[in-house]
């Protein structure tokens, strides 16, 4: 069932939560940052109507400060599955589209090129709904990625959006860009 933030106080921790089937519902929370209209996983204990409010969990998992990039605004939330393509020494080249290539005969690319580390990939080749954004310092530092001169160290994380976010994979490149199906030779 789909459930949305109806309704948020952040001083108090309360809030409503509500579905095209039922709501508002009360819920009292520690998360600080819900927003109106927000996707939510529920967990209810009862019957309807008289449902108790178990936890409630933001659909889409909260990503460190400061990893967005703008350039990945081009492919976030618009491909529904990513295949590694290619990977090799230097390289490391992603399919996103949706289901398979029958699905999505013209797909977007999205390419690493001087690759100097990658860490978290081991067998993961396919994966739903990845979000595409820069490391944090902290994970940085926790998965010891060295950056060399003119490097990023950029984050996938997979299966974002279904309540806690799937392994993530780190990649320190010079660059990563996205070619567009009409870009394409």
């Amino acid at each position: 069932m789909a459930w949305t933030i109806h309704s948020w106080s952040p001083a108090d921790g309360v809030g409503t939560i509500a579905s095209p089937h039922f709501g508002p519902v009360q819920f009292v929370d520690q998360v600080d940052d819900f927003r109106i209209g927000e996707h939510v996983v529920v967990e209810l204990d009862g019957d309807a109507p008289a449902f108790g409010v178990r936890s409630v969990r933001p659909f889409s998992q909260r990503q460190p400060r400061d990893t967005h990039w703008p350039a990945f605004d081009r492919i976030n939330g618009h491909f529904g599955d990513a295949k590694l393509e290619q990977h090799s020494d230097r390289a490391l080249g992603f399919w996103l589209g949706d289901c398979c290539p029958y699905c999505t005969p013209k797909p977007t690319h999205l390419w690493f090129d001087d690759v100097s580390s990658i860490v978290g990939l081991d067998e993961i080749t396919a994966f739903s709904d990845p979000l595409f954004r820069l490391a944090s310092p902290t994970e940085v530092e926790t998965n010891r990625l060295v950056l060399p001169r003119e490097s990023r160290a950029f984050c996938i994380v997979t299966e974002h959006g279904h309540g806690p976010d799937g392994p993530s994979i780190f990649i320190v490149a010079g660059t990563a860009r996205i070619v567009e199906p009409d870009d394409a030779p």
